[in-house]
């Protein structure tokens, strides 16, 4: 679903290289651009659905240039304009990342030095060149220098909803392809990892070389570095995407193969050797013995067909990571993993508090389109410039008069999300929180704490008895920040001991947590919960591939509180305040 706050990063992105690349007399479009992407994330309607009323354009601030932009990215999905301004400072876009330099002074230092790299930076700096230009006046060239390393030794994975939707158009030219009949994402994007290094697509053809050609002259492509039965190139973003071209004869077989991961395939294989097979993506075929090893046949179009010869259920490819899955598939005994439809609830939405853009009637509206029975609002605590108790308190109320109203569902709850500040307090006090049917606990500052701190800071708040759940507990950023220094394992046994749940935030900037400390949680025994930490109508109840890390940590509808009844998400809820005296 594309979001107010999809197109409003697409055009702010935009500006972004506008600057960075344009000259004078682009300022004007940059600031349009800036200006609609901020009218675009205050709407409280979704701005594709004004789009389609004919409304978009009249309404402060967007005008027709913005609609139509709105328009190409409702269409396609993607911006031309954005992806040539990409072409064009693809050389710039690492030089901007490094701490104090933004597209102004970027584009400083390409028109007055030349520098259009990293490495023409450094060499810059290394001569004394940087020492007048823009934000670079002053700074120590030690400094700079180590800015310039830390981008380099940057993390280079990317989220996968962003590689899915940069390496979609290349999907789309392998397909239309004369001779192939099959070609679809593989590798780790199959398998719903939340981060990826690059992108792997699968393509079954009768023709190679077509393949190749289609692929690698995209107009995206910036980069070949490889072409042939297997083609790779690298996008004017930096994204690298391979494309494995194989036969039309077994393409099950193949895309199983591809999909991976190689822990899983080798286990597999292992396995397969005990019983006498041996099996690689061209086929499978017995080794040694008397009479037909496959009396039914072998469909290798069906990728479900090794694990059917080897007796066992069928692995989704979430699961395909060799953690135990292939035990559990032999003994029928694979988890019923949780579902998008399975969830009843979306337990932290944001209405008109803070940078929410909504009302209450428009996210409840919102949740009854999702067909959801129940939502709780969490606006934030005075930390995060939201609610204090006594806006608390009335917000409570309102929501309990809107309830009686309106009737029927979604019920809407009263929650908050309180800020745990730096020793484990709360942001309110214990009587304030009292007038809420859910607390999240959310740490937003203070995140440089030693590991120790950073743990005891928050195990002390789900000790403290006032919170119900731990909001983005890792606090990570999707692609931009790793976790904070925080022992996971230890909050996950916290959690399990005082029935404080994890949150799973779907938010497409967050999925946090990952599925890794999700599984932690898991094997602890924490109750998780989901939500979507929707800021505008249209996110709530939107789940999105956030889904996707709860399923690669094997979770169940059971182990998520907000897969319960209303009323029966509220007696756990109430379970545990008794349970911690409150």
């Amino acid at each position: 679903m594309l979001t107010n706050r999809d197109i409003a990063r697409a055009l702010a992105e935009l500006a972004d290289l506008v600057e960075l690349h344009g000259e004078h007399e682009e300022q004007f479009r940059t600031r349009a651009l800036r200006r609609g992407a901020r009218e675009i994330e205050r709407l409280a309607e979704p701005a594709v659905a004004l789009l389609q009323a004919r409304k978009l354009a009249t309404r402060p601030g967007i005008g027709d240039g913005i609609a139509r932009r709105v328009g190409e990215l409702a269409a396609t999905g993607t911006l031309a304009e954005l992806d040539e301004a990409r072409r064009l400072a693809s050389g710039l876009l690492l030089v901007t990342r490094v701490d104090g330099v933004g597209p102004t002074t970027t584009r400083l230092l390409r028109d007055k030095l030349g520098v259009r790299s990293l490495e023409e930076l450094e060499v810059a700096v290394r001569t004394g060149r940087t020492a007048g230009i823009g934000a670079l006046a002053g700074r120590r060239p030690e400094e700079l220098l180590a800015a310039i390393d830390r981008v380099r030794q940057a993390d280079p994975k990317v989220p996968a909803d962003k590689a899915r939707r940069e390496a979609a158009p290349l999907l789309e030219a392998v397909r239309a392809t004369r001779g192939v009949v099959f070609a679809d994402f593989c590798g780790s994007l199959r398998r719903r990892r939340d981060l990826v290094g690059d992108v792997d697509i699968m393509a079954a053809t009768s023709d190679i070389p077509a393949v190749a050609e289609a692929f690698t002259s995209h107009h995206l492509v910036e980069v070949v570095l490889a072409k042939g039965g297997r083609s790779g190139v690298r996008t004017y973003s930096g994204l690298q995407v391979d494309v494995f071209c194989v036969g039309t004869g077994a393409v099950g077989l193949a895309l199983h193969h591809w999909t991976g991961s190689k822990e899983h395939l080798i286990a597999l294989r292992l396995l397969g050797l005990k019983q006498g097979l041996k099996m690689n993506e061209e086929g499978i075929w017995a080794q040694g013995g008397a009479g037909p090893r496959f009396p039914g046949g072998l469909d290798l179009e069906d990728e479900g067909m090794p694990y059917k010869l080897l007796g066992m259920s069928y692995i989704v490819p979430e699961l395909r990571e060799n953690r135990g899955e292939l035990d559990r598939a032999l003994a029928g005994t694979l988890p019923r993993l949780l579902e998008a439809g399975d969830l009843r609830g979306d337990v932290h939405v944001h209405a008109t508090a803070g940078d929410a853009r909504g009302s209450l009637e428009a996210v409840a509206e919102a949740a009854a389109g999702q067909g959801l029975e129940y939502i709780v609002v969490t606006e934030h605590s005075p930390a995060r410039g939201g609610l204090d108790a006594r806006a608390l308190a009335l917000r409570a109320s309102e929501i309990r008069a809107l309830n009686e109203r309106r009737g029927g569902t979604p019920r809407i709850l009263a929650g908050v999300e309180v800020d745990i500040l730096a020793d484990g307090a709360l942001d309110l006090p214990a009587a304030a929180l009292s007038s809420c049917d859910y607390v999240l606990g959310a740490a937003h500052a203070h995140l440089d704490l030693p590991r120790a701190a950073q743990t005891a800071r928050m195990v002390a708040a789900m000790e403290s008895g006032l919170i119900d759940a731990v909001a983005h507990p890792s606090g990570r950023l999707l692609g931009v920040r790793d976790a904070i220094d925080v022992d996971v394992e230890e909050l996950a046994r916290a959690a399990a001991r005082t029935d404080v749940a994890l949150e799973l935030n779907v938010h497409a900037g967050r999925h946090d947590l990952g599925d890794v400390h999700l599984f932690m949680a898991r094997e602890a025994r924490a109750w998780i919960v989901v939500g979507t930490d929707a800021h505008e109508p249209a996110a709530v109840g939107a789940w999105g591939t956030g889904i996707d890390g709860a399923r690669r940590a094997w979770l169940e509808p059971k182990d998520v509180l907000n897969t319960r009844r209303v009323e029966d998400f509220l007696d756990l809820v109430k379970a545990r305040r008794r349970e911690s005296g409150l």
